[in-house]
Parts: structure tokens; sequence; C-alpha cells
């Protein structure tokens, strides 16, 4: 009798364990952002989107014009953007536990050095909807803005 009161104990212990892991792992951020400098010389940044979860996540994106969903958080530096003559939508998937990644070409208006800056990702998850909204326009809400590390030119 003791050594079922003692497996019963063990068995709640290891339940309790493994809920408390899936909590902590449910509660990460699901998408996060890391940025480095691939080429400081031209100011290349390599973006890397993270999926944190154990789910495949999906963002809408467009097909030529994908730096939109970029920006910085410096008014001196701006993203180099595409020239676009046919621009549609694409449903970006990223799988469990992977990443995408996107170089980033950096202007810097006013030719400033030491500039402190973040790269954010305005995260926009496909929905039914999609179709009807414009990817500019829910860009432009930067609703869903995720912010990489600090990066100094």
């Amino acid at each position: 009798m003791k050594q079922l009161t003692q497996l019963i104990i063990i068995c709640f212990i290891a339940l309790l364990i493994s809920s408390f892991k899936e909590y902590n792992d449910n509660n990460k951020d699901e998408l996060t952002i890391s940025a480095q400098f691939v080429n400081l010389e031209n100011s290349s940044v390599e973006a890397v989107l993270w999926n944190n979860t154990k789910d495949t996540i999906a963002y809408l994106s467009g097909t030529c014009s994908w730096q939109d969903s970029y920006k910085t958080d410096n008014h001196d530096l701006f993203i180099q953007m595409n020239m676009c003559y046919k621009n549609g939508k694409q449903i970006i998937k990223i799988p469990p536990h992977k990443s995408v990644k996107k170089t980033l070409e950096l202007v810097n208006t006013n030719k400033i050095h030491g500039i402190k800056f973040r790269i954010g990702f305005n995260y926009v998850k496909p929905t039914k909807d999609h179709e009807i909204i414009s990817i500019k326009e829910e860009v432009e809400r930067n609703a869903n803005m995720i912010w990489s590390n600090s990066l100094f030119l």
C-alpha cells in the first residue's frame, strides 16, 4: 500500500512538472525578431523571424513589397524598398521552432553615425478578411509591431 501511495505521488509530481513546462512554452512570445549586420559598409541587416511555438505560424506579406512589413525606430534610418510593378499577397509559414531570414538594406538619410536603432516587424496574421484589406493598409496600422534587439550604426 505504501508503494502504491509513493507511485501515485510520483505520478502526480510528474504531471505537475509537465503541465508547468507546457504553460511556460505556451506563454513565450509567439514570434520574435533578431537583427544583426551582415555588411556594415553598405548597411545591410539580416532580420530573423523566430517561431517560438510548437505549431506552424503564418503571416501576410507582399510578393514584391515584403519590406513594407519592416521599419526602424529611428527617423534618420529607413529600409530601402523594392521597385514593384506588380504586387500580390502571400502567406509565409514558419514551422515550429524555425526561422525566416530577410536581408534589409538601410538608408541613412542624414549620414549620421553612432545611431542606435531597432528593426520592427509588423506581424499581420492571415484571416478570412485579408482578401478585403490591402497589405499596405494593414502594415500602416502598425498594430502588431515586434521589435528586435538594438543595433548601432
